[in-house]
């Protein structure tokens, strides 16, 4: 998993996979991408993301969860937050069969300010087990097997300031409407040791909900089928 800086269109300008900084206009709402722009070869059942960051930025959490998981085949979306912390997550059931997803691309969005004043802040995404994400970090679940997957994870330094944002160049289009190179496309995804049954993971996706519930007062809302 990657960041991300969506402009106007909702188009990615820079990606924390091509450049480890991104410069935005100070003082002005920008919105921050996850990318899953490499998944299980299987398939995933469920994903999550926690970044923290410096709190010179100003976290805006969306009225519902389902506006931060933008992850198209997700039913059941959480999203949680604490201070200088924002994370979300979903799956695609609440009970089994879980529906398989091979979807590719941006997976989460969150809302930052800018401060007024001229500012660098670091932004970083935490992988699962991390000591701050603890259970809520960077995730796949994987389709079938119900193998914890935990990805390779980069993070960037945005620069508030005056000077108006310089896009990162990109290649031509890529997967999921982000352009990445062919090294990127193959970095591999960490598996954890860890396996579980079908009926395991449903119990440890319930567990999991839960615990974000009361640790971060989170909002679980399903997705209504269009």
């Amino acid at each position: 998993m990657a960041l991300g800086v969506l402009d106007a269109n909702g188009n990615i300008k820079c990606h924390s996979e091509l450049s480890a900084k991104c410069s935005v206009q100070r003082g002005e709402q920008f919105t921050l991408a996850i990318d899953a722009f490499k998944v299980p070869a299987a398939g995933y059942i469920l994903t999550q993301a926690m970044v923290s960051f410096d709190q010179s930025l100003v976290f805006k959490q969306r009225p519902v969860a389902n506006d931060e998981v933008v992850w198209p085949d997700s039913i059941l979306a959480l999203h949680f937050k604490s201070p200088g912390i924002a994370g979300a997550g979903g799956n695609t059931a609440f009970t089994p069969p879980f529906a398989t997803s091979t979807y590719v691309g941006v997976i989460i969005e969150f809302d930052f300010t800018c401060p007024a004043a001229e500012t660098t802040a670091a932004i970083e995404l935490l992988p699962n087990n991390h000591p701050v994400a603890r259970t809520s970090g960077a995730l796949f679940i994987e389709a079938g097997t119900g193998i914890q997957i935990v990805p390779h994870v980069s993070s960037f330094t945005i620069t508030c300031t005056d000077v108006p944002p310089t896009a990162t160049p990109l290649p031509p289009p890529g997967v999921g409407g982000v352009a990445l190179d062919g090294e990127l496309r193959t970095l591999p995804l960490e598996e954890a040791t860890k396996n579980s049954s079908v009926g395991s993971t449903a119990q440890w996706l319930a567990v999991t909900l839960l615990a974000l519930l009361v640790v971060f007062g989170g909002v679980a809302l399903r997705r209504q089928r269009g």
